[in-house]
């Protein structure tokens, strides 16, 4: 399947065709050598070419409605070879020269950027960190928007699932994760729904745990993953990866 994908020349599509096919159907040998052959092929090519290559790639199964569109840290089907070979090295550059996107499709790909060696290292800048900074390249990026709600309303979950028992996190900080919320819900449906249950988790942030409080906040962060869904721009249809 190529899905919209842009190759740098015949060789490296027929290897990525290859490649795929392998990965449906091939034995484990076959699967690595195969990548091996592909990852060659797009070394090989033109840096613009695997620039191309890679953005086509991003926009086919990062921002379409693949399989969980708004997973961070798990990354998206990516072997990681390939990922550092070819992968890697385009966003990371892409990213310091302020190209609208990279930030963010790094933070959809953020557990593979944690294993350089294979072994999980913490990769810095953090997934919320390149979320803000797509956000400060495009701020129109919705998609990134988006993954930045859902990515702070996990942590304030988190921070308050042990309630009334204790609040994970110093106050301050909690104050910090809901303000950042209410200033991306800005000019959205959501910053009047969502209005209720941020001023309750401000007063749960006061020391304010009594039932009602709780069941405004938690109303809201029950919502999360529907809130970020529903800002996400609309396809028309879904991808499956390959």
């Amino acid at each position: 399947m190529t899905a919209n994908l842009q190759f740098p020349n015949d060789r490296c599509e027929r290897a990525w065709a290859v490649y795929v096919g392998a990965e449906k159907s091939g034995s484990r040998a076959e699967k690595l050598s195969t990548l091996d052959a592909l990852g060659v092929e797009l070394i090989a090519a033109r840096p613009e070419g695997r620039r191309q290559f890679v953005e086509s790639w991003c926009l086919a199964f990062l921002d379409g409605d693949a399989v969980s569109p708004l997973s961070l840290g798990n990354g998206q089907w990516m072997r990681l070879p390939l990922f550092r070979a070819v992968f890697r090295p385009v966003l990371e550059s892409g990213r310091l020269e302020g190209r609208a996107g990279y930030a963010r499709w790094s933070a959809q790909l953020h557990g593979l950027f944690s294993r350089p060696e294979g072994a999980y290292r913490p990769y810095e800048p953090s997934a919320k960190a390149l979320l803000r900074e797509a956000l400060q390249v495009d701020p129109g990026d919705i998609r990134a928007r988006a993954l930045l709600i859902e990515d702070l309303l996990s942590d304030v979950d988190y921070y308050c699932h042990e309630l009334p028992a204790g609040l994970l996190v110093k106050a301050e900080i909690l104050l910090e994760r809901v303000s950042e919320v209410e200033d991306l819900l800005s000019g959205t449906i959501w910053a009047a729904r969502s209005h209720g249950g941020l001023s309750a988790l401000r007063r749960v942030a006061a020391g304010d745990w009594s039932d009602r409080v709780l069941d405004d906040a938690f109303r809201l962060l029950s919502l999360r993953f529907r809130i970020a869904k529903a800002l996400l721009p609309k396809t028309r249809g879904s991808r499956s990866l390959p």
